[in-house]
Formats: C-alpha cells, structure tokens, sequence
C-alpha cells in the first residue's frame, strides 16, 4: 500500500492577542501524526471543539500549520461522466442540471463527483451527509462504502457520528482536546479501554 497522506507533529496555535497576555495564543491542534494509504478511510471522530475539523484544514492548507509537516502524493485527472456515474447519478441526465433541480441527496452526490472529477490522490471529507435526512443519509454511506474500494483513494472523513465512523472508516482517530488520543481499527475502538473511547460507545448504546 502506498502512502497517500503523511501527517507529523502537525500543530495550530491561534495568534496572540497582543494584550499584555501570552505571546503564543491558544492551541487548536497538538502534535498530532497519522498516515493514509491509497484505498484507506481514516475517520476523524471526536466532539465539536476537539480540533478534527481544524486538522482537515490544516491537510488542505485552509489555515497554515504552525508545526509540524503535510504530505500528499500527487495524480492525474479524471472525467466528469466516469464520476457521476461513480456515485449513482446518470451524466445524460444530471449533468446538465442546476442546484436548485437537484434533490438534497442529488447534490451531496455532486459534490463527492466534484471532489473526485481531479483526480486527486487523497479525498477530504468533513462531515458529507450531516445536513440529510436519516434515509438520504444511510443510502449515501452505503454508497460511499461501496466506493472507498473501487476507487483506491485515501480518504479523511470528519464526523460527530460514533455509527457512521465505525460503518466507514477504516481507522478511527479519535480527537480530544486538540490531540489525538486514539488510532487504529474500528474493532480497536470498540475495544479500547480510552476513557473517551468507551464514552462514544456508550452513547452510540
């Protein structure tokens, strides 16, 4: 398996603010070190405000890490009809259409097919299906399950969600206060004596 995704001592601190408090402001995100393998799906899991959502920012460069190192191998390109039809959605018959003529669930599909249309080596989720109804929701993680093989991409993958991370992922990272206190399986989280671990899986009942 080739590496797709190399993260190491990635870090985030907010500025200082410049009045008379600390010179170095409030980390957001602490040596946290992970990799991704082409056809892998490593979840980010964790409770809003544990820094998942500002580690997937950092992969993609929406804000400027400062520690650590990010690494993605790079690929060519693919065809928008091949990605439509990737995801379930007829090219002849979607193709052409407005957002407003697409369905919720018609146009979560578009925006995976969007993401995939370049190619790229490595795909970036942050919680893709939170905004659907709990049918339109199951149907795309079914769908996105039957992806993640055929398509041999690594893939980070945001959520809250304690089902959806173990149905998806082939990894869970598990983050807590801006670190990350958990990896490996989903059978290793089930298992997993983390006191933070044992607290999603009790409240997934």
């Amino acid at each position: 398996m080739t590496t797709a995704l190399e993260v190491s001592g990635l870090g985030y601190t907010l500025p200082g603010s410049g009045n008379g408090q600390s010179e170095q402001g409030r980390p957001l995100v602490e040596d946290v070190s992970f990799t991704v393998g082409t056809g892998e799906t490593l979840v980010l899991l964790g409770r809003s405000g544990s820094g998942k959502t500002t580690t997937l920012k950092l992969v993609n460069r929406l804000l400027e890490p400062t520690a650590g190192e990010v690494r993605v191998a790079g690929e060519r390109a693919a065809d928008l009809p091949v990605t439509l039809a990737l995801v379930g959605l007829d090219a002849d018959t979607f193709g052409a259409r407005y957002p407003h003529e697409l369905s919720g669930g018609q146009r979560q599909r578009v925006g995976v097919a969007r993401a995939l249309a370049a190619d790229p080596p490595l795909l970036l989720l942050d919680e893709p299906f939170g905004a659907l109804d709990p049918i339109s929701r199951v149907e795309l993680q079914r769908e996105f399950r039957a992806l993640e093989g055929r398509l041999g991409k690594g893939m980070v993958f945001v959520t809250h969600d304690v089902r959806e991370g173990l149905l998806l992922g082939t990894r869970i990272g598990l983050m807590h206060q801006g670190r990350l206190a958990f990896l490996g399986t989903p059978d290793e989280f089930r298992r997993s004596d983390n006191p933070e671990c044992r607290a999603f899986m009790e409240a997934a009942g």
